[in-house]
């Protein structure tokens, strides 16, 4: 579903929040994550 998003673009998604998500990052630390479902994505422009 994110296949058309590139970096730079500017976007708006209509998504529904199905929790958290907690993770261990690289510098040995954790973190917690909105777990999201995107069911509709739309690119509305481009930062260059």
């Amino acid at each position: 579903m994110l296949d058309p998003v590139v970096e730079g673009d500017v976007f708006t998604a209509e998504v529904t929040v199905k929790g958290a998500t907690d993770y261990d990052t690289t510098l040995g630390g954790s973190t917690t994550a909105p777990e999201l479902e995107v069911a509709a994505i739309t690119v509305t422009g481009h930062i260059a």
